[in-house]
């Protein structure tokens, strides 16, 4: 339509490419991330949550209410799986003791988490289907 804000329709999803392309620089690679900090699962926890604030600015910028009702919805649905996805990710932290991505790779070597952790696996599998609305979970319109 005439009304629609065509700069932001078009930027935001540069933006929301942008959060991942820049998480990618929290894992470590070979023991050796190339952004190491203290709290890089706070950061990470941080970044994936500001994918939904994008997600709101492509609805409301089309300038159409059926838009911006639907990315009202897309987003209810990202954070109430965003939910399952950081308990998943506390458990491992605090099963290694530290915030850090580095420091939760290099403990996997002593104890892994995969045979420990089958149950919260399948979780995180399920949940991934569900958040990307594969066929047990694709919901009616």
């Amino acid at each position: 339509s005439e009304m629609m804000n065509f700069s932001m329709v078009y930027l935001s999803p540069a933006m929301t490419l942008m959060i991942p392309i820049i998480m990618i620089s929290f894992i470590p690679f070979n023991y050796y991330p190339m952004f190491d900090n203290k709290y890089t699962i706070l950061l990470f926890f941080i970044l994936s949550s500001l994918a939904v604030y994008f997600i709101l600015m492509i609805g409301w910028s089309a300038n159409s209410k059926y838009c911006h009702l639907g990315s009202i919805r897309s987003v209810a649905q990202m954070i109430s799986y965003e939910v399952s996805f950081f308990l998943i990710i506390l458990f491992i932290v605090i099963m290694s003791n530290s915030y850090m991505l580095t420091q939760i790779s290099e403990s996997q070597n002593i104890l892994l988490f995969f045979w420990g952790n089958m149950i919260l696996y399948f979780i995180w599998l399920i949940n991934c289907l569900a958040e990307s609305n594969r066929s047990p979970f694709d919901f009616a319109e």
